[in-house]
């Protein structure tokens, strides 16, 4: 079945209104929230509105302020302070219930068969994809054409949110390359930056120049939540590495995650 869209003129933080929307009596499902631009709203639900719900939903867009939920959970602060009278601050990694992961990406650029991300038992977590480009950003398709790639991509979304900490870059001996491989971490990379996507967490990282282990290693200090939507890609991250022609060079991205109990 079709959802079923209201439009609003409004500015709005779509996870304090998906839980605005879900904590109030409406009785249809929500089934997603977007933009085209910043004040041009759309709430998508599963099935019509009675007319009922539909004048709760208008006066919840009418009082909704455009701030960022904070997640109390995330954070608890100690009431003890030091020796300088300044209190302590203790954080709480991850929400409750969630479990620790070093989620691997293991893959060689040039290369589209050669992504592996595979449970114990052999199947896939399907969780992430990889692309070639060639030096136009045209995507490679085929065996025979990965000669030409000069840019592998690489595509981490599970169909969960999830809180990222850090990870690291793992590779072979980099020497074999004649020129600089740079990596790019980039978080919910098909929202614009104007609408608070395509989030840098590493920026051109020449890890040819590791040395050994040959590995970059990366740590955010506290978790950053990735919240899932279906279809709106908004707990995707992407990474992009940039390399000569042809190169296959083995490299394994791991990522320090919390993930749902």
């Amino acid at each position: 079945m079709a959802s079923t869209l209201y439009e609003y003129e409004k500015a709005a933080d779509v996870e304090r209104l998906e839980s605005e929307i879900n904590a109030s009596a409406i009785i249809t499902a929500l089934d997603y929230i977007n933009f085209t631009t910043p004040t041009d709203l759309k709430i998508y639900f599963k099935a019509e509105l009675s007319s009922g719900d539909e004048d709760i939903l208008d006066a919840l867009v009418a009082a909704h302020e455009n701030i960022s939920l904070v997640h109390p959970e995330l954070v608890e602060l100690a009431e003890e302070k030091d020796v300088d009278n300044v209190p302590y601050f203790r954080q709480k990694i991850s929400l409750k219930g969630s479990r620790y992961r070093l989620q691997v990406l293991d893959f060689k650029t040039s290369d589209l068969d050669s992504l592996y991300e595979k449970k114990a038992d052999g199947t896939n977590f399907g969780y992430s994809t990889i692309k070639l480009f060639d030096a136009q950003d045209n995507e490679i398709t085929e065996e025979a054409n990965e000669g030409n790639c000069v840019k592998t991509q690489i595509d981490f979304e599970p169909p969960f949110g999830y809180e990222i900490v850090g990870g690291k870059f793992v590779q072979d001996d980099p020497s074999v390359a004649t020129e600089t491989i740079r990596v790019w971490a980039i978080g919910c990379p098909d929202i614009p930056e104007e609408y608070g996507g395509s989030i840098y967490f590493a920026t051109g990282i020449p890890i040819s120049m590791c040395g050994y282990p040959h590995a970059c290693h990366m740590d955010g200090r506290v978790p950053k939540y990735m919240p899932y939507t279906e279809g709106q890609h908004t707990n995707k991250m992407r990474f992009i590495i940039k390399h000569e022609a042809g190169l296959q060079h083995h490299i394994a991205a791991i990522l320090e995650i919390f993930v749902p109990g």
